[in-house]
């Protein structure tokens, strides 16, 4: 059996890359109201990150790639939650309600940094997609039955990340995303790769730049790839 290095697993992960844009060049990656649409762009735009996390790899910048890393797991569990993990009833109530809370917290970030609506090209597309996202969600099945709960929903922070539609309005964290989610071994590597997004003391450690710091996030790099890829054809995309 041939031993596992740094090069030879840079080697798959750039093979297994070359599979995975193929597909993701095809998609047109744009934002939209339709549940399927988002989850092809929200693929596609994953995996042409990838790109750069390989480039970061080969310049051994363990930092830089480990945080786009963690970024991207985020980017990928928050797909799962989303179209896989939430009851089939539910799947356009939570995704709409996704799309709402991205409006919301963009227009939010504008006002803060004082850019006013006449500045900002997008605003009128922005509040006519929430206008639209919110029509949309008045017209499910769902809403007939628990309009009153979903209405409370609608401009609730991160309410897409709710654990019922009851009047409790109790939310799972990321934290919960990744027990649910997550396998053993992966879910301590993020942790662990946290240190780097947000700054945190393990973050001012110089790490080295021999294959036994680097294997671990190549693998997980691999790792991620081979969902990706499994996910887009059991999916037939």
């Amino acid at each position: 059996m041939m031993e596992e290095t740094f090069d030879s697993i840079i080697t798959c992960i750039i093979v297994r890359f070359q599979e995975l844009s193929n597909w993701a060049r095809k998609v047109n990656i744009s934002p939209s109201l339709d549940m399927g649409k988002w989850r092809d762009a929200h693929l596609a735009k994953m995996i042409l990150s990838l790109d750069s996390i390989i480039c970061l790899l080969q310049k051994r910048d363990y930092v830089s790639s480990g945080a786009l890393l963690r970024v991207l797991f985020d980017n990928w569990y928050t797909l799962i939650f989303i179209y896989e993990h939430t009851p089939e009833r539910e799947k356009d109530l939570r995704f709409l309600l996704f799309v709402i809370d991205g409006i919301n917290q963009r227009i939010e970030a504008h006002n803060a940094l004082r850019i006013s609506p006449n500045e900002r090209v997008e605003c009128k597309d922005e509040l006519a997609a929430k206008e639209a996202a919110v029509f949309k969600i008045r017209k499910l099945p769902i809403y007939l039955e628990k309009g009153e709960i979903i209405d409370k929903l609608i401009d609730k922070q991160d309410s897409w990340r709710y654990q019922s539609l009851s009047s409790k309005f109790n939310y799972y964290r990321w934290g919960d995303i990744y027990d649910l989610l997550s396998d053993d071994s992966t879910k301590p590597f993020l942790n662990f790769l946290s240190q780097y997004v947000h700054g945190l003391y393990c973050s001012n450690i110089v790490v080295g730049t021999s294959e036994n710091d680097f294997i671990p996030l190549a693998k997980e790099i691999l790792s991620l790839e081979s969902s990706l890829l499994c996910y887009i054809l059991e999916s037939g995309l």
